[in-house]
């Protein structure tokens, strides 16, 4: 925290950029009504570290925020009034996860090496070209309480998986712009639930596309069901 603590001070006067203590291990990185720009090729370390965005951040080519610590997901929260766009993110947690409290982008990539990231009820939009890294039983996206993650590409005679979200679409035709959305909510069908992994598709062209889709899930999204059972 050291290293954050020496970030801060020397940008305070120009963002209006400041810290609190919540607690003997709550911190909290404020950026209040100002203006606060990464550098390129620089990492913001938060350990155990809430960051909470009322003005605006702007993250340049190759900037990284790396979450790290053993706090709670609470303490590891992502809020704020403003929708805060990051060019890469790493969740690196020993212990519990991360927890959104406002909606988020993504410019590059969002690396799940350990730690679940909770929507929490809010968006996660894949800016262009990003993704998703490494996501894993370990490490990954949960929802139980609703939110999405989103991406919109141009599909013609797809056969990749936007963003690798999980979803691979392949077809000989031109779907055109499409809006691609993953939820973690189950769906009911015939008085059944889904697993805890929705796909929804919205293709600019929608008819005669003969298209196939491979769904990725890991066991942890089963919502009780064996295998063998889905379909």
């Amino acid at each position: 925290m050291q290293n954050n603590r020496n970030l801060f001070h020397q940008l305070c006067l120009i963002a209006f950029l400041c810290t609190s203590i919540m607690g003997r291990s709550q911190t909290v990185l404020t950026i209040d009504g100002g203006y606060l720009v990464q550098n390129s090729n620089s990492t913001i370390r938060l350990n155990n570290t809430q960051f909470i965005n009322n003005g605006t951040f702007q993250a340049t080519e190759n900037s990284n925020v790396l979450i790290t610590g053993d706090g709670t997901d609470e303490q590891s929260a992502i809020g704020g009034s403003s929708v805060t766009t990051f060019h890469k993110v790493e969740i690196r947690k020993s212990s519990n996860g991360v927890q959104l409290q406002q909606d988020i982008n993504i410019d590059q990539e969002l690396v799940f090496e350990e730690g679940n990231l909770n929507l929490n009820g809010n968006t996660i939009t894949l800016v262009s070209d990003a993704y998703f890294e490494i996501e894993s039983e370990e490490s990954r996206l949960v929802g139980p309480n609703g939110g999405l993650v989103q991406i919109t590409v141009d599909l013609n005679a797809p056969n990749y998986s936007p963003g690798n979200i999980g979803l691979r679409i392949t077809s000989s035709q031109n779907l055109g712009t499409t809006l691609i959305q993953r939820v973690h909510v189950p769906v009911s069908l015939n008085g059944t639930e889904s697993i805890e992994r929705v796909y929804k598709i919205f293709p600019t062209n929608n008819s005669d596309l003969d298209a196939t889709l491979k769904l990725d899930y890991f066991e942890a999204e089963l919502n009780r069901h064996s295998e063998s059972e889905l379909g």
